[in-house]
């Protein structure tokens, strides 16, 4: 019966922890099982860039598991590297170059898979790289405004209530709200109270106009 119940506990862990987002380490595995597959059967061997490949594959499948943001990182790296050729993981070796530029799209395309399929994780680990975005998209808004009325918005809060897709744009990446300052019909403050979350001091990140 225990051993019934921890089952079912490790599962239902299992099934929590796994997502869309182990695809791209997914598909890293199988090519690394074909490789080792057509060792058995034809006169291919593995080189050191496989080993290392394997290795790194290896790592970050266990902190998949166990560390998701730490995966992240080795994961992203090992793309990187298989990209740059560094290290491999299929058998038949595929690579595109322009000039002196070298790199493997088997890579490229799995790096480009593991971007969106991890960019909320991402975006948590990243604040600052969200909040960019975020920032380009309201200094955007605004200045459709201003082209359509001829001045800036008087409430940055009833600005971004007009549709609910801007909903997400009242605070920051920290979900702190912006606070937002007309100077005049030409010129306007946003302001991001930063990592800290505290107004008017070093940490505050202001886009104006």
């Amino acid at each position: 019966m225990g051993v019934t119940i921890h089952t079912a506990i490790v599962t239902a862990h299992m099934r929590k922890t796994i997502g869309k987002d182990i695809i791209p380490l997914l598909i890293s595995i199988i090519l690394l099982i074909i490789s080792i597959g057509i060792t058995f059967f034809t006169d291919y061997t593995l080189n050191y860039k496989h080993y290392v490949g394997i290795g790194l594959i290896g790592i970050s499948t266990l902190l998949y598991f166990k560390h998701k943001k730490l995966f992240v990182y080795i994961f992203g790296l090992t793309l990187i590297l298989g990209i740059l050729n560094l290290i491999d993981i299929y058998y038949s070796n595929i690579i595109f170059g322009i000039g002196p530029i070298k790199f493997n799209p088997i890579f490229l395309t799995l790096l480009i898979i593991f971007l969106a399929l991890n960019k909320e994780l991402l975006n948590k680990m990243f604040p600052e790289k969200e909040l960019a975005e975020n920032n380009a998209e309201n200094i955007k808004l605004i200045k459709l405004y201003k082209n359509h009325y001829g001045t800036y918005p008087k409430n940055y809060e009833s600005f971004v209530s007009r549709k609910p897709i801007w909903g997400s744009w009242k605070a920051d990446s920290w979900k702190n709200p912006y606070k937002y300052e007309l100077i005049d019909s030409l010129n306007y403050k946003l302001i991001s109270a930063g990592k800290d979350g505290i107004y008017l001091n070093e940490d505050d990140i202001i886009r104006k106009n």
